[in-house]
């Protein structure tokens, strides 16, 4: 498995809007965010504040596209 070293934005705004669809309906589920908060991780403006929130999509993302991703690489700290 490749590890990946982009972040959430950069791996989402690579994927077909049918695997973006597809993806987010994972994460919405996994996480119980609402569409906005998901908004705001998508593009960069805010990270998701659980710990265990950025594992999950970590995880998500990682299976779903058969990719090694680690949850400080997807959602670096904003400096």
């Amino acid at each position: 498995m490749a590890k990946d070293e982009r972040t959430f934005p950069e791996i989402w705004n690579s994927l077909t809007q049918a695997q973006q669809e597809e993806l987010r309906d994972q994460i919405l589920t996994k996480t119980g965010a609402s569409s906005n908060t998901f908004w705001f991780w998508k593009k960069g403006a805010a990270n998701p504040a659980s710990r265990t929130d950025r594992q999950v999509i970590s995880g998500l993302v990682g299976k779903y596209l058969n990719i090694s991703t680690a949850p400080a690489t997807l959602f670096p700290r904003k400096r």
